[in-house]
């Protein structure tokens, strides 16, 4: 019964600690776009979603999120938040350089030549000015199934 009743605590603390290990490490990325590449930016963002996908598939990044900035009646600075969550730190400040994102690009749209892509992502890249980028670790999490559901809120309003 005192080796079951150790192995049990042995177990509880070896699983806690690896839980402990698993943090999470994201990169927000705070986006301006000028008015005038409104429809341009929604595209980019259907190929910026496409090409994470590719990356998530290849494991070089746990998941992204796409946020739009609503800052009152007045445009504030940044329109959108470019939210990328890492496993690794590493990996999160090295973040997907732009041959890996051509590469991405490539696997996401077969049909399209190396010229071709190579231009699709240089013209995705000149509609947007990002001028601020955090890297952040999480210090603390919990594990509650929260669901935001923003359709409710604007019913509200």
């Amino acid at each position: 019964m005192k080796k079951f009743l150790a192995f049990l605590v042995g177990g509880l603390l070896w699983t806690s600690v690896l839980h402990a290990q698993q943090t999470q490490y994201s990169v927000f990325e705070f986006i301006k776009v000028e008015k005038d590449q409104l429809f341009d930016y929604i595209e980019f963002k259907d190929l910026t979603e496409k090409v994470y996908r590719q990356a998530l598939n290849d494991k070089r990044i746990k998941g992204w999120d796409f946020w739009k900035v609503q800052s009152g009646s007045e445009q504030g600075e940044f329109q959108y938040i470019m939210v990328t969550h890492y496993d690794d730190p590493v990996k999160m400040m090295n973040g997907l350089d732009d041959e890996a994102m051509i590469e991405y690009t490539k696997i996401a749209y077969p049909h399209l030549s190396d010229a071709q892509v190579r231009t699709l992502y240089q013209q995705s890249l000149a509609i947007r000015e990002l001028p601020v980028r955090l890297y952040m670790r999480e210090l603390a999490s919990t594990n509650d199934n929260f669901q935001y559901k923003p359709e409710y809120w604007r019913h509200l309003i």
